[in-house]
């Protein structure tokens, strides 16, 4: 490390530092070292400090690499390019992390929480690797690209690009997958929508009583590798880098040729999951889709030019989405329907359907309390094996009729399962239909398993009559 260079570093940017700091003391949640909670609106505007600083830093830090004179300059000062690139992100580090970490000392020392003070600084330290690494991807679009819009735009870009390709798979993927709520998987979609996540995790540990064993070290080992590889990538990437690339086209595959395609692919996802497949996707709608794709590429190349290249990666993507359709009805979504959790603590049943003349109400012998009237709860391991098998009866049926998110299919009610803990915290949720011999053999296992199932009858009076059922009596329900 060159000192003198890193030390002139420091002197010409800590205007960045004070200002950064002056800001966090402002809108720091210090009410949270004396009561153990933050006020919204502090965690919001801190938030958006950080988020901030994190988009701007990477470009105003390594913003010489967009005009050919200051390129020429910095290329030529006696230190080599490993040297000018490490020392500009490791001040970018502490310009992001040192605010942070000197607002939560301070905060300390203001409130005299000095027992605190060693576990406050451990989390900060842990939530600031999940800064870094979004401050490394950054700084690595930083790298990539050739001007300053550039760097801006796909910053921005792939800020959110993982979380719409995400939401927009899942969209797509439930209108082929019976009953199962696909947003169970959610918590593993983390490691795609990395940098949508926004900076909230930051302050997930409350700072009066941390609990260690909590951290998910699987995921603080994620954001390392990240760092380790956008540092490594962009290290290579400012090495090789090309004096005259200043201000020209960015044309890193990296940025808008992998951007562009992934923002059409997400929509066409979208517009699949809300018109079909095949003749019953909009013609129009994919005509306008193509204006946008071909409006982004001329954009990104700055010019007019038409390039066969854009037609064969506009019918690849449409080729794409048709045959994961049809792989995906094939396998009738990928069999997620029939894959049946196995850990959990006991089901909660939601069971809104009605017969001709009637509701249903079955009595919760366990009492558990529940938002909604028509719930019960089963923790009979087989009683949950028996509904099981009727859940995936009532799955091939929905299959083998080609119901694809068909709102019609439901019109005889839903049955609405919920796997919980012992806490009573949703882990799998299902929505079945609930065709007329799928209540009753539902109903008649509730009556095997010593559950009171009554029918809440309506009389010509207007009345309201309350029958105890047998499994006889199910027969006579339409």
């Amino acid at each position: 490390m060159n000192k003198r260079y890193f030390n002139y570093l420091l002197q010409n940017n800590k205007r960045m530092f004070l200002i950064l700091t002056f800001i966090g003391f402002i809108v720091f949640p210090f009410n949270s070292f004396l009561f153990g909670f933050y006020t919204f609106y502090q965690l919001y505007a801190y938030t958006v400090m950080l988020t901030v600083a994190v988009f701007i830093l990477p470009v105003v830090n390594y913003k010489f690499l967009y005009k050919s004179n200051s390129v020429d300059v910095y290329f030529n000062l006696p230190l080599t390019r490993k040297q000018l690139f490490t020392h500009t992100y490791v001040l970018s580090v502490i310009e992001l992390v040192g605010p942070y970490l000197l607002n939560v000392v301070i905060g300390m020392l203001m409130v005299r929480r000095f027992e605190l003070l060693p576990t406050a600084v451990f989390i900060v330290l842990i939530t600031s690797v999940g800064l870094v690494a979004l401050l490394s991807i950054n700084i690595l679009i930083t790298v990539k690209s050739n001007s300053l819009i550039d760097a801006l735009i796909c910053s921005g870009v792939y800020s959110v690009i993982g979380g719409i390709l995400f939401y927009a798979f899942m969209f797509f993927l439930s209108r082929y997958v019976y009953a199962r709520e696909l947003f169970d998987f959610a918590e593993y979609a983390k490691y795609l929508i990395f940098l949508m996540s926004g900076f909230n995790y930051t302050f997930d540990y409350n700072f009066l009583g941390i609990e260690f064993a909590n951290i998910d070290y699987i995921y603080l080992i994620y954001q390392v590798a990240i760092i380790g590889l956008t540092y490594i990538y962009a290290l290579y990437s400012f090495i090789h880098r090309n004096v005259e690339d200043a201000g020209q086209v960015s044309n890193s595959r990296m940025l808008y040729h992998t951007l562009i395609p992934i923002g059409t692919l997400s929509i066409m996802l979208v517009a699949t999951y809300e018109f079909g497949l095949g003749d019953e996707m909009k013609i129009f709608g994919l005509a306008i889709l193509f204006i946008i794709y071909l409006i982004a590429n001329f954009i990104h190349h700055r010019d007019l030019k038409f390039r066969t290249k854009y037609i064969v990666i506009y019918l690849s993507l449409l080729l794409l989405v048709n045959v994961l359709g049809v792989v995906i009805k094939s396998t009738r979504g990928f069999y997620l329907s029939y894959m049946m959790p196995k850990n959990y603590d006991h089901l909660t049943v939601n069971y809104n359907f009605h017969f001709n003349d009637g509701y249903i109400r079955i009595e919760d012998p366990y009492k558990t309390p529940s938002r909604y009237d028509y719930d019960v709860t089963v923790k009979d391991r087989k009683l949950v094996n028996e509904l099981q098998k009727l859940m995936l009866k009532e799955t091939d049926t929905y299959y083998d009729l080609k119901k694809y998110n068909d709102d019609n299919f439901y019109f005889n009610g839903r049955l609405k399962v919920v796997y919980r803990d012992s806490d009573g915290n949703e882990l799998h949720t299902f929505n079945y239909a609930a065709y007329s011999d799928y209540k009753l053999k539902m109903l008649a296992l509730f009556i095997d398993y010593d559950y009171k199932v009554y029918w809440q009858k309506y009389t010509d009076s207007g009345e309201n009559k309350e029958v105890l059922l047998t499994k006889d009596m199910l027969k006579s329900l339409r």
